[in-house]
């Protein structure tokens, strides 16, 4: 019987919770581009391993971004290996701005290649994030473990502290 209760509180726990940063944030979409649209971007930037799940993507300002990532609690989860780890926190993060705020332009970096600052090369995971800056679209590399984040301005220098992240595939 207790537990039943915890398990309906819990649920409307976040449910409202959700109701709570959906409305803090309002978030408007500020333009809604097309998966070729996409592709041409990263095309630019040096990419063309990309992978679309839909057809039209739901764009927001940077700025609302920055801000959803802040206050965003996956990085704040305990990092277990094999159990919840890179690949992880990237889902988690992806699921959650697409479950509350229906934004579907966080991807999935699979396959990184990350040169760690003491020369080790590991397989790594994270998002890339398609937002507007100053009315220009923009891809921003996110580490969805520690939030910080990088622009995306070519293929060859990510750097994020002192790591150095080579990215393969795209998955939107």
């Amino acid at each position: 019987m207790k537990r039943d209760l915890y398990k309906k509180l819990g649920s409307q726990l976040i449910e409202r919770g959700q109701w709570f940063l959906k409305t803090a944030f309002n978030v408007k979409v500020v333009r809604t581009i097309s998966s070729s649209q996409i592709r041409t971007l990263f095309k630019g930037l040096g990419y063309d391993k990309l992978q679309f799940a839909d057809r039209l993507y739901s764009i927001i300002d940077w700025k609302t971004m920055k801000d959803i990532i802040k206050y965003s609690w996956v990085n704040r989860k305990k990092y277990v290996s094999e159990k919840f780890d890179c690949d992880d926190y990237a889902l988690a993060f992806k699921g959650h701005v697409s479950e509350i705020y229906n934004i579907n332009s966080v991807a999935l970096a699979k396959h990184i290649k990350v040169t760690t600052s003491s020369g080790k090369e590991i397989w790594h995971r994270a998002c890339v994030v398609l937002a507007v800056e100053d009315n220009i679209l923009k891809a921003f590399l996110l580490e969805t473990q520690n939030d910080k984040f990088i622009e995306i301005t070519d293929s060859k220098l990510l750097m994020l502290g002192k790591w150095r992240y080579s990215l393969d595939t795209i998955e939107l």
